[in-house]
């Protein structure tokens, strides 16, 4: 018997989980259009964006609303997000939608390399104080 306190990962086809599979048609419909590197693609593309970004709240509000919450919506809410917002990313930067704000960085070139280095070495750093703190 399950505790009341405890979820199971379960899937269930509602109003919120087919938002959800909208956004990740959406995430293939964006990618695809970044990759025909027009700009009324990309225009379409960016529209798309907002729209997928809309959709993500809705579908939470939604799930709330009809009580219609899972855990298994949950987690595939999680995977949307991701695969909405990293492809678009990093193809946004690959066929250089990006480069004409570059001037607006407040940050350049190789002082950023360096504090990320720094930063990146802090972590380890404090990765291994940790485990000397804390040994298993």
């Amino acid at each position: 018997m399950i505790n009341s306190t405890q979820q199971v990962l379960s899937w269930r086809w509602n109003v919120p989980n087919v938002i959800t599979l909208v956004r990740v048609v959406l995430a293939f419909v964006i990618f695809w259009l970044l990759m025909q590197g027009e700009a009324a693609d990309f225009r379409l593309a960016g529209i798309l964006l907002i729209i997928g970004w809309a959709t993500d709240w809705l579908d939470g509000m939604v799930a709330r609303r009809l009580e219609q919450s899972t855990l298994g919506g949950a987690v595939f809410d999680l995977v949307a997000d991701r695969l909405l917002m990293t492809p678009v990313l990093i193809m946004s930067v690959i066929v250089g939608v990006w480069q004409r704000t570059a001037g607006f960085m407040p940050v350049r070139g190789n002082w950023f390399a360096a504090v990320s280095r720094w930063n990146c070495c802090r972590a380890r750093q404090l990765t291994s104080v940790r485990r000397s703190m804390c040994p298993l």
